[in-house]
């Protein structure tokens, strides 16, 4: 069981991806040049990461030829009050993005860095305990690079505006810290605690989207 204290995120940069003309559909029974083996809802590229579906597709659809408009954000952490609160790191204010002719394929939202203080207690007891009865402490302070994607859909061209109003809602995950073997091998210093968190949050943060244009 986590008890978390104080959770706070900070993002650097929102990117909104244009597909490139011709962009392919993803197969995970044809994966692109890289990947292999798709399976759960990822697959094995060929450094050995293993790689969701949905940035593979986002891959896919910016890749040569493909726009990318890149909005800066405050880089103040945002504080959540609770794990499964969303926050709304708002791009593009206080105007519309203005975004290139084109088919919408998706965003990408960089997180820069995370805060996290807490306890980790043993949900056992007696002989089996494998915590201290005070539990584990956390008191986590970290830049990332973690990049979270999402997919959209739409059209920039003739007859639709080129400003595009986005929302987004971050949601750190409850299961944050669910895959840490706190009881065995919890990470031993700055660069696993970075991994970790990183692994975490592409497999478990929630991103969604809304988008509108000026006159919708």
């Amino acid at each position: 069981m986590v008890a978390l204290d104080d959770v706070a995120v900070g993002f650097d940069a929102i990117s909104v991806v244009l597909a490139a003309q011709g962009a392919a559909s993803f197969d995970p029974a044809n994966p692109p040049e890289g990947y292999s083996l798709c399976h759960n809802g990822h697959c094995h590229s060929d450094s050995g990461a293993l790689v969701d579906y949905e940035d593979i597709a986002l891959e896919m659809a910016g890749g040569s030829g493909g726009a990318r408009v890149v909005v800066g954000l405050d880089t103040e952490p945002q504080i959540l009050s609770a794990v499964a609160s969303p926050v709304a790191p708002t791009p593009c204010e206080p105007s519309p993005c203005e975004v290139p002719l084109g088919e919408l394929a998706g965003i990408e939202l960089n997180i820069s860095s995370i805060r996290l203080r807490g306890t980790v207690f043993d949900t056992l007891s007696g002989d089996a305990r494998r915590l201290p009865e005070e539990g584990y402490a956390v008191d986590l302070d970290l830049p990332l690079t973690t990049a979270l994607t999402a997919e959209i859909q739409g059209s920039i061209g003739p007859g639709a505006p080129v400003e595009l109003n986005l929302a987004v809602d971050f949601q750190l995950p409850p299961a944050l810290l669910d895959d840490i073997d706190f009881g065995a091998a919890p990470p031993a210093d700055e660069d696993a605690w970075k991994q970790a968190l990183n692994e975490a949050l592409v497999d478990h943060a929630a991103l969604n989207t809304t988008t509108t244009r000026s006159n919708d």
